[in-house]
């Protein structure tokens, strides 16, 4: 045997060495003459190119060049060489219509799926190939009595993926289409089989990672139309989203796992959120789609074909009459002219199909059902860690797995409930990534999953305070007062409190600039949920016998220390900067432009440019004093802890303010004494010289601007409750 695959690997690499010149001209993607090699050389068709099998027919199902498959097919003067062509395999057990299936060449496919549905390819089969000769250039009539041979259509490669599961996976609409249809007309029974491979992951797993969501809604849009088959799943069978894959994640796990897509976890500028507002990009869509068809019917009338229509799409086409043409042609002209729009149309595309694909499986999930349920009442202990059990000393019961029967059932619910902890919730795993829509749409429609509580004993709301998830722990807030007060009093597994998980830094992910902007943010969250909890709380100890405050200094020292260095370093520069600008324009004021006259008078007195240079140096001197002031006031601040959380950051804005306003005053100042001197006349000229003063004042905004917004935006976000009226969400 160890000989035989000695001289089978020896026969492989012979060839490989061989089809040199058909693979390097496969690689230069010369088809021309790779389809001229093979007419000069068509005994070699079957010898692979590369060292995982690969023939020509690989080659050719992977180049989306329709021709030079049938060229290459048509090289084969006998049916059953052809249907041996398109069912060849490489070493992974992919044959040619896997290949073409990724590259969304629905003509190529056409080529192959012909010759698997006529008998006259089927070989050793002569007894059926008289039974459907009449119907070879179709399906027989009697779909249940058609031989195995059409249904290498449904032939697994060796990790268990068919052709249809390699397009819908990969996200090629057109491609899946085609081939479901194929596949329902030899048996809509078998569909089903397409959407798993070998290791339980499914199709509808594959496209949401994959990030394909109007494939997945349409597979999802597609099993619904069999669920009146008796026949179409298996005795428990699970359906596709509630199928899990070897961890026991469902597709709504992954979906929660990956926030990219969702439109809260993109940041736009001010710009980019008006175009998108205004882009009507489901109209488009169906604009488009409507011009499509019709476009197709118009070609199926002249060829006297009928044509399905198109099921893979997900916004029905509207009614051209019912739509405001000019509008919408205004739109797609726009959209297709300028790269930046058709991006944004993308992405508004994208959106709205995430939201509908977040819909449909919200409606298929129980997971919510499913939390923690606790046998034993725990109560809060302010020195017991955990609490006392109030069934600490209850006898067990004596006919406790007093049967065979009742053992086993219980393993087998020990089985699940161990496959079941080993990932959390998807309402768990969106709040820990920030996914609000994920958490909107569960809450909006299974209000009672605000309880949920995973095996760990955590709800939501532990949660979004442990990943500092600001936009779900708000939205929790807008909730009744005692579902607030009922979820964050809840203690864990581990003894620990909701004010723990705040001051445990394992999973902090701070988003500010400096350390002591990043340690005002953790002194916020800190004092956020401890505004939320009953004082008890602030005493109460986890499992190793802490409280949250003291488990806070013991994460944050480090962090603390930091903060203190990075605050006295930025105080120090900023006021040395400070006091140079007040030394330059403190000397500006005794050496005004252009001097005095012999009564001591400046020439320029009578100047509108004059006053300008008198103001704004009187503003600027003025300015940098008071920025030294405040920055010395921050360094001979005590720096402690409560400090971080106003004080120093507000003393930090305003120094920072007056330091920039100091600058571009003084640069105003330059400006108006360098026209009084120069005495510019051409406008271009004077344009020259304003642009290049303000160059530093430009440069000073953009390398310090990031600290400062930060820190406006948190000073902005607690005056603005107080102006704007907060916008109460759909669950509320």
């Amino acid at each position: 045997m160890a000989r035989e695959l000695e001289i089978q690997i020896d026969d492989q690499q012979y060839h490989v060495e061989k089809m040199r010149d058909a693979y390097s001209m496969a690689l230069r993607r010369n088809w021309q003459g790779f389809q001229d090699y093979y007419r000069r050389h068509p005994n070699t068709l079957f010898n692979p190119l590369t060292v995982n099998g690969d023939n020509a027919f690989h080659f050719a199902a992977g180049s989306r060049n329709p021709q030079l498959v049938r060229a290459l097919l048509d090289l084969l003067p006998n049916p059953s060489e052809k249907f041996a062509a398109v069912t060849t395999t490489d070493d992974l057990g992919n044959t040619p219509l896997h290949e073409v299936a990724t590259k969304n060449c629905v003509e190529a496919a056409q080529h192959m799926v012909a010759i698997l549905l006529d008998p006259r390819s089927w070989p050793d089969n002569e007894d059926e190939k008289k039974k459907h000769i009449r119907t070879a250039k179709g399906l027989p009539e009697d779909k249940k009595k058609l031989p195995d041979d059409p249904k290498k259509l449904l032939m697994r490669n060796k990790s268990g993926a068919t052709p249809l599961y390699m397009a819908a996976a990969d996200g090629k609409k057109k491609m899946t289409l085609y081939l479901a249809t194929i596949v329902e007309q030899i048996d809509p029974n078998l569909l089903h089989h397409h959407f798993r491979k070998n290791d339980e992951l499914s199709v509808l797993h594959m496209a949401v990672m994959g990030q394909h969501f109007d494939t997945a809604i349409w597979l999802l849009k597609k099993e619904e139309e069999f669920l009146g088959t008796k026949e179409y799943y298996a005795e428990g069978e699970a359906k596709l989203a509630k199928r899990e894959e070897e961890n026991g994640m469902t597709s709504f796990h992954l979906l929660a796992l990956i926030p990219l897509p969702f439109k809260s976890f993109r940041p736009m500028s001010i710009f980019t959120k008006l175009l998108y507002s205004l882009i009507p990009a489901a109209e488009l869509k169906a604009y488009k789609e409507e011009i499509r068809l019709l476009s197709s019917q118009r070609k199926d009338l002249e060829s006297g074909k009928s044509r399905n229509e198109n099921i893979m799409n997900i916004h029905p086409a509207k009614n051209l009459t019912t739509i405001s043409e000019i509008r919408i042609r205004l739109w797609t002209g726009l959209v297709n002219a300028f790269p930046k729009l058709k991006q944004i149309y993308r992405l508004k595309r994208k959106d709205g199909l995430v939201l509908q694909l977040v819909e449909f499986l919200v409606d298929q999930d129980s997971s919510w059902k499913e939390g923690y349920k606790t046998e034993e009442a725990t109560i809060i202990s302010l020195g017991l860690g955990k609490g006392a059990s109030e069934t600490e000393d209850k006898p067990k019961n004596p006919t406790e797995n007093s049967s065979n029967s009742s053992s086993t059932t219980e393993d087998i619910k020990k089985k699940k409930k161990k496959k079941r902890s080993s990932v959390e919730a998807p309402l768990l795993m969106a709040a820990s990534n920030g996914i609000v829509e994920i958490v909107d749409a569960i809450l909006h429609k299974y209000p009672q999953a605000v309880d949920y509580v995973s095996d760990r004993g955590q709800n939501v709301f532990h949660t979004a305070v442990m990943y500092r998830k600001k936009k779900i722990f708000d939205r929790i807030l807008e909730l009744e007062n005692d579902i607030v007060q009922r979820l964050a009093s809840m203690i864990d597994k581990n003894g620990n409190c909701s004010l723990h998980h705040v001051a445990d830094m394992r999973y902090y992910q701070g988003s500010r600039f400096g350390a002591a902007l990043r340690y005002q943010e953790e002194l916020q969250w800190f004092e956020d949920v401890r505004k939320i909890m009953p004082q008890y709380f602030i005493l109460h100890r986890n499992e190793k016998r802490i409280t949250a405050p003291d488990l806070f200094e013991k994460e944050h020292k480090q962090q603390y220390e930091a903060a203190q260095e990075w605050m006295k370093g930025t105080a120090e520069s900023c006021s040395t900067v400070s006091i140079l600008v007040a030394t330059v324009v403190f000397a500006a004021a005794y050496t005004v432009p252009g001097g005095n006259d012999a009564n001591g008078v400046p020439v320029f007195i009578h100047s509108p440019l004059f006053a300008v240079f008198t103001i704004m140096d009187v503003f600027s001197l003025i300015t940098s004093l008071c920025s030294v002031v405040m920055f010395l006031s921050i360094l001979t601040s005590s720096f402690q802890q409560h400090a971080f959380i106003k004080s120093l950051p507000r003393k930090l804005t305003i120094g920072f303010s007056l330091l920039f306003l100091s600058v571009l005053s003084s640069m105003i100042t330059f400006t108006a004494a360098l026209l009084l001197l120069v005495r510019l006349k051409g406008r271009w000229t004077n344009t020259l010289v304003y642009a290049a003063a303000f160059i530093p004042v430009l440069l000073f905004g953009a390398m310090q601007f990031h600290i400062y917004s930060q820190v406006l935006t948190g000073i902005i976000n607690k005056v603005k409750p107080v102006f704007v009226k907060k916008k109460k969400h759909r669950y509320i």
